[in-house]
Parts: structure tokens; C-alpha cells; sequence
């Protein structure tokens, strides 16, 4: 079956990931093969800068199948756009509907500190938003931290004795688990202006409140979690290790 040059060829995604199924008559399809198996093709959307546009034949038995899939700048706005992709001298429309993408970066890229039970931790970040639409961040942020190896420690114990039976090992799971949580840490961005439009960075005051739960002289990790990113913190608590009781 031929592609109805008539009905535009349909694409959604994100600007650098979108793709779809295009039925080339035989003639073109015989066109298209190079060594490679993949080659280049025109794409045009006014308005739009096209960064790269392959093609590359399909095996099926029906033959013609070739998949076509184009890469638009990361910055390119949520919208339907149409245009043309021609291949072999045949130009088929094409309706691209570009959805939003988020793409954050930060910097630095994470924390590690010493601190104290309690602690208020005041820090300058900066926030480069490289995706295609504007971001507001919240106000407020949570985020849980556990000691250095607890959890693996938790797992090891539930599961490592031979002198736990049935709900006992959960029991003692989440016994462990809770010893080695340092409670949560809660991020307040202290700056008025938390919008941050496609393309542009801010500088925000970062404020981390710690909880009284976490135990000197022990290291805990944990990550905040912002839209596509993350950022780790590390905590080295001050102070003389406690032995926990056992």
C-alpha cells in the first residue's frame, strides 16, 4: 500500500524525539537504499529550523516501509506545525505536533556538607531551563535522606538471619529502615521570582531545613527531585558517632 500523498504524514513528540511509518511507492523506495541502509532527506517546516531529518527502509513484506524521524532544536515551542518531506524527488505533507518537553539543568550539581541536627542550610543555585516551555517552580520541596548503606544494611539483616521467621523479617525490615532515616529535608526557594521561561536560567536562595533526627557522626544521602532532574545531597553530620542500640 502507497502513502496518500494527500494526507499529511502524522508526528508527535518532543523536538528531538519524533518519528513515524512512511510508505514510499517503489520507485522511491528503490531510491533511497545506500550501503548504509540510512540517508538523508528534505524536510520543511516554515518557521521551524530543521537540525536533521533521516530515513531509513523498513524490512516487511510488503515493502516501501521506511521510517522517518526528525530532530528539531530542544527550545522549539509546544504546537502543531506543517510543512513538506521530500524523498527521491516526492514530497509528501507532513503535520508535526510538538509537545512539551522538560529539560532542566542545575549548578552546581549537588551538595555535600557537613551540617548539625537541626541545621538551616543556605545556598545560591542557578536554574537553566533548556526545554521548550516556561517553568514554575514551587515554593516549597521535600525530600527523604537514609544513612550511608542503611538500606542495604536493613535488607541484609531481615533477610540474612535464619532466626527470623515470616512477618518477623518485615518486621525487622522496617525496624532497620527507620533507624537509618534521617527524616526529611525540606527545601524552601527563598527567591520571589520562581518562573523561569524556555531558554533562560535563574539564580535562586535555596534554604535546606534538616531534621533533629539525623545522628552525629554518621553521613546520610538522599535527592531533591526537580521536574526531569535530580539533586544529590550528601549530609556529614558533626559531631561523635552514637552506637545504636540494638
Amino acid at each position: 500500500m502507497k502513502q496518500d500523498s494527500s494526507v499529511p504524514l502524522q508526528l508527535r513528540g518532543e523536538p528531538g524525539r519524533l518519528s513515524t511509518i512512511l510508505r514510499l511507492p517503489s520507485a522511491a523506495a528503490a531510491a533511497t537504499k545506500a550501503p548504509s541502509d540510512l540517508t538523508s532527506c528534505n524536510v520543511d517546516l516554515p518557521g521551524v529550523t530543521v537540525r536533521k531529518a533521516k530515513i531509513r527502509e523498513l524490512r516487511s513484506a510488503e515493502g516501501g516501509l521506511s521510517l522517518l524521524k526528525i530532530r528539531l532544536p530542544r527550545s522549539t515551542a509546544p504546537g502543531v506545525y506543517k510543512g513538506t518531506v521530500e524523498v527521491a524527488g516526492k514530497a509528501f505533507p507532513i503535520e508535526v505536533n510538538v509537545e512539551s518537553s522538560a529539560s532542566l539543568r542545575l549548578f552546581p550539581d549537588g551538595l555535600s556538607t557537613k551540617a548539625a541536627p537541626g541545621a538551616a542550610i543556605n545556598l545560591n543555585l542557578t536554574v537553566l531551563n533548556e526545554g521548550n516551555s516556561p517553568v514554575t517552580l514551587d515554593q516549597e520541596y521535600t525530600f527523604c535522606v537514609f544513612e550511608r548503606g542503611g538500606i542495604d544494611r536493613a535488607l541484609f539483616l531481615a533477610l540474612a538471619s535464619d532466626q527470623l521467621k515470616g512477618g518477623q523479617r518485615l518486621e525487622r525490615l522496617l525496624d532497620e529502615l527507620a533507624s537509618a532515616h534521617g527524616g526529611l529535608v525540606r527545601v524552601e526557594i527563598a527567591s520571589a521570582e520562581r518562573a523561569i521561561p524556555s531558554g533562560e536560567a535563574r539564580e535562586l536562595q535555596i534554604v535546606l531545613r534538616l531534621s533533629e533526627r539525623l545522628r552525629p557522626g554518621r553521613t546520610y544521602a538522599g535527592a531533591w527531585k526537580l521536574e526531569d532532574t535530580s539533586f544529590p545531597v550528601e549530609l556529614k553530620l558533626q559531631g561523635k558517632t552514637q552506637e545504636k542500640s540494638k
